[in-house]
């Protein structure tokens, strides 16, 4: 699916402009209806974006903090994947994100 004239542009800005969580954005997808999937640094979720408003439309919460990535899978492409990371943290994160390092997945958009 190809992004319509601008919208990848306008895309890139929400994601660098991004007042609303002061977190790092990290991988990036688009889904079906050209909303703007964001994995957030330390943000402990991956949001959906709509990059024309600049509002954040939905917020899937998760168990690690380093979100990393974040892209739609499966035969249908209604599986979202998210993967997290375990650099950095502590052995006490660590044991409190027993499931950091990994890959997720969400099914039913």
């Amino acid at each position: 699916m190809g992004c319509p004239d601008g919208l990848y542009q306008r895309k890139l800005l929400l994601a660098r402009r991004n007042k609303l969580t002061r977190k790092q954005s990290l991988g990036m997808t688009i889904d079906r209806e050209n909303k703007l999937w964001i994995a957030h640094w330390d943000g402990w979720a991956v949001r959906r974006w709509d990059p024309e408003t600049g509002i954040c439309l939905q917020e899937i919460k998760l168990p690690c903090a380093r979100v990393t990535s974040v892209c739609w899978g499966g035969d249908n492409l209604d599986d979202l994947y998210v993967t997290t990371a375990r650099r950095g943290l502590s052995d006490k994160e660590l044991k409190q994100q027993p499931h950091a390092g990994g890959k997720r997945k969400r099914g039913d958009r």
